[in-house]
């Protein structure tokens, strides 16, 4: 591409001669004789470098410097005087101008200097590129939503991701998206290029949750065959995000609290402090109000980690933004199965529109998942082929007696495998979450619990 300069300065002699000279060069050029011609070429036309005098007759260069960026944040600035000083350069500089350039200057001095002025925006402009295009595999399902709760949360989030170090505390039920909202902290902060290391609470027993976070030495424990470095240290430098931080053993809270204090950690069965720097968000599906009141949670964590909080609130409060998330979720498995483009019609819209959603984004996703996977056949999905709970079908799949998926009563099915494939069912809606499961379900998690046990659900 041709590249475009501006020219603005009030010696007609000057502007000549540098027309000529990047017109030779194979520049576009434009000239300007004066601030406000200059700030309307910029407008119309826009240029990818920008001579600028700082002594023009209505205007001061340096002044005129945030006024033509304004107009113009793609030009680069080089600011030329013939009564240059230390603090004029400095001033220049703050303002955005990317060189500053003495009177008389040497030609051939001039075209360098523009010409790397312009291949390091051409380089900062790839990096920007690929940091976007980084930056976009993991903040896929992130979505500015319509919802004034959650614009309250979007808007905070720059300001949040700045702060580098500050804790963040992200309360909301499971499928609301608290990790896509750690994700896009991260992404938006200064660690961005450094890990971003995510770990569940729940996941874990207390034991190998303290040799994940803090590590361990080789013999510290039966089967520590070797030194293993801790998550802390993993993410040092980056973001660790702590899910289900409500469900971890009151002993790891202390150990967690300590860390976060100190800034060092102490891996299990070693004596040296070795210091880390992270960012720590944690979440949780609970109220930890709650588990403080009940002892099951230190309160002094509680404050350490709640520095600044952050409340999503579920899906079905959120019907300003269903439509979105439904067309985000079509798009994008369509494009990751290889078909294309499907509809949402009237009716199926209707569905998922009076549906409750308990196991939120989460769930919606996991449906249209399926349904653009297994159902859909031609260019619009239709109510029919949307599977929620509640639905007679939901949850069964295809059995050793060759019964489909959608079986219903009457077929030659046992109580015991659609009951397991309803809990099955149940269970993945809610991405493993035991606790919404069992809401769903109508039993006590204990019972839950069982079953999964006797059906050995995994």
């Amino acid at each position: 591409m041709t590249p475009k300069i501006l020219i603005a300065d009030d010696d007609v002699t000057i502007c000549e001669t540098l027309e000529a000279l990047f017109c030779d060069k194979g520049y576009v050029v434009e000239t300007a004789h004066d601030g406000s011609s200059a700030v309307t070429k910029l407008k119309k036309a826009k240029s990818d470098a920008c001579l600028l005098d700082v002594q023009l007759p209505d205007a001061d260069g340096i002044e005129l410097l945030e006024t033509l960026k304004v107009a113009s944040p793609e030009t680069v600035f080089l600011i030329i005087t013939a009564y240059g000083s230390v603090s004029q350069s400095v001033d220049a500089m703050k303002q955005g101008a990317i060189d500053y350039i003495l009177k008389p200057f040497n030609i051939d001095e001039i075209t360098l200097r523009v010409e790397r002025a312009l291949k390091n925006r051409s380089l900062v402009d790839q990096v920007d590129y690929l940091a976007e295009k980084v930056y976009g595999e993991w903040d896929a399902d992130y979505i500015v939503s319509t919802n004034s709760a959650m614009k309250k949360v979007h808007d905070s989030l720059q300001r949040i991701a700045k702060s580098n170090s500050t804790t963040v505390f992200i309360n909301g039920e499971t499928g609301t998206g608290k990790e896509v909202i750690a994700r896009r902290i991260h992404g938006l902060s200064p660690r961005q290029n450094r890990p971003f290391v995510d770990v569940n609470a729940t996941a874990l027993t207390a034991e190998l949750l303290e040799s994940e976070l803090f590590g361990h030495e080789a013999g510290s424990f039966t089967g520590a065959t070797k030194t293993k470095k801790g998550l802390f240290e993993v993410a040092s430098g980056g973001t660790l995000f702590l899910d289900e931080i409500g469900d971890m053993d009151v002993i790891l809270q202390s150990k967690l609290l300590r860390a976060l204090e100190e800034r060092k950690v102490r891996r299990v069965g070693g004596t040296e402090s070795i210091d880390v720097d992270i960012r720590l968000i944690t979440a949780t599906n609970q109220d930890l109000q709650r588990l403080v009141s009940e002892g099951k949670f230190r309160e002094d964590l509680y404050y350490r980690l709640n520095v600044v909080p952050l409340n999503l609130p579920p899906l079905r409060e959120r019907s300003e933004d269903l439509r979105q998330f439904v067309d985000h979720f079509l798009g994008k498995f369509c494009v990751e199965f290889g078909r294309s483009q499907v509809k949402v019609s009237t009716e199926a819209m209707q569905k998922l529109t009076e549906y409750s959603w308990p196991g939120n984004i989460r769930e919606l996703k996991n449906v249209i998942e399926r349904a653009v996977l297994l159902e859909v056949d031609g260019e619009v999905l239709e109510a029919d082929h949307l599977l929620l709970a509640g639905d007679r079908s939901f949850g069964l799949l295809e059995t050793a007696s060759g019964a489909s998926e959608g079986a219903v009563i009457g077929d030659t099915i046992p109580l015991e495998t659609v009951e397991r494939q309803h809990i099955t069912g149940v269970l993945r809606s809610t991405g493993g979450n035991k606790n919404q499961a069992a809401q769903i379900l109508g039993i006590d998690r204990t019972t839950l619990y069982n079953k999964i046990k006797k059906y050995q659900i995994s």
